[in-house]
């Protein structure tokens, strides 16, 4: 016996936001503390546990403190607050069955959690969607997302939760039926609950769902047992909700032991409780099993009127179950993401790309400049110093020229006076002839002097002008070294020329990143738009079952329920049995033909071989010689294509039921005239069938009206309405298609078009 997911789900939202609420909320305390001078943040949060908790008790007070809190949170830019306001509406939406709505909700506020990195939301929301997954019986997802949120937990070291997270897990894999995986969660659970949370609603849980493994493993005994424990908890506690679960779990085993008068007795109980607490999953497993227990204690009336109940509610709720929209809100939140990360990283590589650019640049500049002031500096630092010392040399030697000079000015001041002293001294001359002679020789001597410091002077000129060339060749090497410079300036062109290429070899390899994730983009949307196509045809295939079906079942009820059981022999029973007979060869007919249809779908590995279309036709006009003669038809082909690899079987029954409905549909008018081509077209075959026979107004016709399983256009010819679905279903199931021109009372063409294989393709 399997557990709904709906009741997992609102136990775990009572024990899951054990972080956020408490379980039994004081909401006068909560309101007084509203009013008090808090920050904006408080108050967001306060306002967000009152909309928590008037979801389970009035639902006006709940959109009102759900808007005042979204509105609050809005003004404040408090992210967290939206992402908890979102959690509580998707919460809301759950509860009335528009999973494909809350799980909106819920990937917004996870991608909300994920930008605040706050790990505790993040795996309340896996636990969440793993729920909504699991109620969508999407198991595979449900239990990948279950072991996320356990991760979370366990690594967070929050044991309470990771109690709710086993608990979640005993329910997924009692509904999946692995009973002892089952047991074992929700006994750590339990342990958890007893010993660490001390949670008396909690452990009253655990009790029921451990007495339900065993009621589904058939040991009846030790789920009394469980039960009577659950029982036990209730006597103390009141709660609504347990109390119906509780009462439903005992009247199972009682039903279970052939009890069934005290099983309506606890059923009643539990129904009372549930319809209190507008708990339509529970009050549909309720009426199915009152109406079980009327059905073995041979109360019919009692138990079709609750068996209308519980299909009345199964076909409410499951027609607010939508897998499909759950599952492309998922896939479209993934896809965005992605397409964001992508976005990113072009974004932050263009922006390295363009910074390195730049410093390379900036540092090839640099070092030029850095080259180009070192030698200028170098070389006017060597200049200086030898201008220097070249200045200083002439300046000793103008010093010593200047002393040199006033000694012969003294000197000859010297003689002057000597000469006055001759004429005073006539006396004296003979005395001092020898000192004119000596003073002769001394200004000889002097002279000679002079000649010499003018040699050296000479030679100083020489020196300079030797010094002036050496500054000509100094040019001439700043001038190499200017041609030098240019050379490392068309080198630093080069470089610039080959980081030029290789920006665009980086473009090209974006551009190709890019057509890579178009390329991926479109299979994506290939993929979804075929998923689509398979849930409209299941869809469609669902109701027709439902509507066919439903028909001759419900002849018979009527036969069975009018059937005179005392007077089995009476003319009445007769007829009633006649039309028993007839509506049950109905019902095999129709089980026949969607046996067959479905025997198509689920045809994936069909083996494929060569197929010679002209014998194969040949083959099906030998087999519907009868007609062909009886209808006077005239057939005639042209087999451009002779041959083409697929499933025989498939090609046959297209070919068969195509040329039949040429035929039966035919016009009273003129002799039926048939005409078989085929040919290549794109990477297809092409196989045409056209006829002259009654035709079609397709302006006022729709393809499902055509192709339709069931579906009639010419009510006064004898058939089913199964020809063309099969044609259409197998065609597609070879991954062709099929297509129809036709004009009322002229004629129709059909066209088949086969794949082709790249070996089948004309040359």
């Amino acid at each position: 016996m399997q557990k709904k997911v709906f009741l997992c789900y609102f136990i775990f939202v009572i024990f899951s936001w054990n972080f956020a609420f408490p379980q039994r909320a004081d909401i006068p305390s909560l309101k007084k503390k509203l009013l008090s001078s808090i920050s904006a943040k408080e108050k967001v949060e306060i306002l967000n546990k009152l909309f928590f908790i008037y979801i389970f008790l009035d639902k006006d007070s709940a959109m009102h403190y759900k808007n005042l809190a979204f509105r609050l949170a809005t003004q404040t830019k408090d992210a967290r607050g939206i992402a908890y306001n979102q959690v509580n509406e998707g919460i809301m939406l759950k509860l009335r069955g528009d999973y494909a709505g809350a799980m909106d909700k819920f990937l917004l506020s996870l991608y909300t959690f994920e930008s605040l990195k706050d790990e505790k939301g993040i795996a309340t929301l896996y636990d969440e969607i793993g729920l909504i997954c699991t109620d969508q019986e999407h198991y595979a997802l449900a239990e990948d997302y279950l072991s996320q949120s356990l991760q979370l937990r366990q690594k967070l070291k929050d044991e309470i939760e990771v109690g709710m997270c086993y608990y979640n897990f005993g329910n997924l894999y009692l509904k999946v039926g692995k009973l002892d995986e089952a047991l074992l969660y929700h006994q750590k659970a339990l342990k958890i609950r007893q010993f660490v949370q001390k949670d008396i609603f909690g452990t009253g849980h655990s009790f029921r769902c451990i007495g339900e493994v065993y009621l589904a493993k058939n040991e009846l005994d030790s789920a009394s047992a469980y039960c009577q424990k659950a029982l036990a908890i209730l006597a103390d506690k009141k709660d609504a909700f347990l109390h119906s679960e509780v009462y439903s779990l005992q009247a199972a085993i009682l039903q279970a032991q052939g009890k069934y008068e005290k099983a309506l007795e606890a059923y009643q109980i539990s129904l009372d409780s549930a319809k209190l607490f507008s708990f339509q999953q529970q009050l549909r497993k309720v009426y199915k099993g009152i109406a079980e227990c009327y059905a073995e204690l041979d109360k019919p009336i009692e138990a079709r009127n609750y068996l209308q109940k519980h299909i009345a509610l199964t076909d409410s709720l499951s027609s607010t179950n939508s897998l499909e929209k759950v599952v492309r809100i998922k896939s479209d939140y993934e896809m965005a993401v992605k397409e964001k990360q992508i976005l990113a990283l072009e974004k932050d590589k263009l922006v390295q790309d363009e910074k390195l650019f730049y410093r390379n640049i900036l540092l090839s500049i640099s070092i030029f400049f850095l080259i180009i002031l070192g030698i200028s500096l170098y070389w006017v630092y060597k200049y200086n110093r030898r201008y220097h010392h070249v200045n200083l040399l002439l300046k000793e030697k103008n010093d010593t020229l200047l002393a040199q000079n006033e000694e012969i000015e003294s000197q000859r001041d010297s003689l002057l006076k000597a000469n006055e002293n001759i004429k005073a001294q006539n006396e004296q001359i003979k005395e001092q002839r020898n000192d004119l002679k000596r003073l002769a020789e001394n200004i000889g001597n002097y002279k000679d002097k002079i000649k010499t410091q003018r040699d050296i002077l000479q030679k100083a000129y020489e020196k300079i002008n030797l010094h002036k060339q050496q500054i000509k060749s100094q040019r001439n090497d700043l001038k190499r070294l200017i041609e030098t410079i240019t050379n490392y300036k068309d080198k630093l062109k080069k470089q610039q020329e080959k980081l030029i290429t290789l920006n665009e070899e980086i473009k090209s390899l974006n551009e190709y990143l890019e057509s890579k994730v178009q390329e991926r983009t479109e299979e994506l949307r290939k993929i979804i738009e075929s998923l689509s196509k398979q849930n409209q045809d299941l869809e469609q295939f669902s109701y027709i079952i439902s509507h066919n079906l439903r028909a001759p079942v419900a002849r018979i009820l009527g036969l069975v329920n009018i059937f005179d059981i005392e007077n089995k022999n009476n003319d009445f029973n007769v007829q009633i049995l006649s039309h028993l007979a007839k509506a049950t060869q109905d019902l095999d007919t129709i089980i026949w033909d969607l046996t067959e249809v479905i025997s198509i779908r689920n045809s994936f590995n069909l083996l494929k071989e060569p197929i010679n279309l002209e014998e194969l036709t040949q083959e099906v006009c030998n087999y519907l010689e009868g007609e062909i003669k009886n209808s006077h038809a005239q057939i005639q082909s042209n087999f451009e294509v002779k041959s083409i690899f697929s499933v025989k079987s498939y090609v046959q029954s297209i070919l068969h039921n195509l040329l039949s409905n040429a035929i039966k549909f035919r016009s009273a008018r003129r002799e039926p005239q048939i005409y078989i081509k085929t040919e290549y077209i794109d990477s297809y075959v092409c196989l045409s069938i056209s006829d002259n026979g009654l035709g079609m107004d397709l302006s006022n016709t729709t393809q499902y009206k055509i192709f339709g399983l069931y579906q009639r256009l010419h009510e006064h010819v004898e058939g089913k309405g199964m020809g063309l679905f099969l044609v259409k279903t197998q065609i597609e199931a070879l991954n062709g298609k099929i297509e129809v021109e036709s004009k009322l009372n002229e004629g129709s063409v059909f066209k088949v078009y086969f794949p082709v294989k790249d070996e089948e393709s004309p040359s």
